[in-house]
């Protein structure tokens, strides 16, 4: 039987704001890109991890894990989209979520009420306090669209065309937005001494 949903994490962005590569940066006392990781292995069978630049540094950090698969974008200069679709295109199960790499606040939790909402809907996207955070999840059926989507389109482009089912979480990680040193910091402090998101 096919898993309920696969996890495509993305970890291919430049990190040109943040100073360094932030997706192995120390955040609560493990690499950032772990957080992310760690919540969608809550809940797939399999997480695809999108690497781009720093493909070298991600490998070494989750290449031993169970049900965790690497892909190199060797577009992602081109934009997220890429890294979008470079992950999409290897999911098998029936749906599957899309998780930005620098969101380590995110619950587990969020992702089993995506799951109970998506039932009726082809996406559904989280939000907090009115705003619309990630990760979304996505019904498989919707993969040739999105792969054939072009370049100078986007995720968000996509789900605003066709529809979905907004959830109200009660979860302000589905709205971090990591770019900068002082981001990086705050989220540290926040999840440090072995906090939980």
């Amino acid at each position: 039987m096919a898993a309920e949903a696969d996890g495509v994490l993305l970890a291919a962005g430049g990190s040109r704001r943040a100073g360094a590569f932030k997706m192995t940066a120390p955040v609560g006392g493990r690499p950032l890109l772990l957080w992310g990781l760690e919540a969608l292995r809550s809940c797939c069978d399999r997480v695809i991890v999108v690497a781009g630049g720093g493909a070298e540094r991600i490998t070494p950090l989750v290449s031993a894990l169970p049900g965790v698969e690497i892909v190199i974008n060797e577009n992602h200069e081109q934009g997220m989209l890429s890294s979008v679709q470079a992950g999409a295109a290897q999911v098998r199960a029936g749906r599957f979520f899309v998780l930005p790499g620098d969101m380590p606040r995110v619950r587990p939790q969020t992702l089993a009420q995506l799951l109970d909402a998506a039932a009726s809907s082809a996406i559904a996207v989280p939000a907090f306090a009115g705003r619309r955070g990630h990760p979304a999840l996505l019904s498989a059926a919707l993969l040739p669209g999105l792969l054939a989507e072009p370049a100078a389109s986007s995720l968000g482009a996509f789900i605003r065309r066709r529809g979905a089912a907004i959830v109200d979480v009660d979860d302000p990680g589905v709205l971090d937005d990591l770019d900068t040193p002082e981001d990086l910091e705050r989220a540290d402090a926040a999840l440090g001494a072995g906090g939980k998101p």
